[in-house]
């Protein structure tokens, strides 16, 4: 959700300017990935947390599913690089 909130204020400026669809078509797309990171990012979060009977403890788990919902994009490219 953060990114596509930072594109729509930059993209809100430019839309005074006129082609407001090719603008409106853009943040429709942006929402579309951002929804899609977010659901990839809670399946990373319930594959890693709850998947093939780990034990982790419940604060690691509170703080992985904080950083799923807040940080998406930051949580998938930390679990790419830190695997389960």
């Amino acid at each position: 959700m953060i990114i596509s909130t930072f594109f729509a204020h930059q993209l809100k400026a430019k839309q005074l300017e006129g082609n407001d669809s090719i603008y409106h078509n853009w943040i429709i797309e942006l929402k579309i990935f951002d929804i899609a990171l977010t659901i990839y990012a809670f399946y990373l979060y319930f594959k890693c947390n709850f998947g093939s009977g780990k034990k982790i403890s419940i604060s690691k788990k509170i703080i992985d599913f904080i950083f799923a919902c807040c940080c998406n994009l930051l949580y998938v490219i930390y679990r790419t690089v830190v695997k389960c």
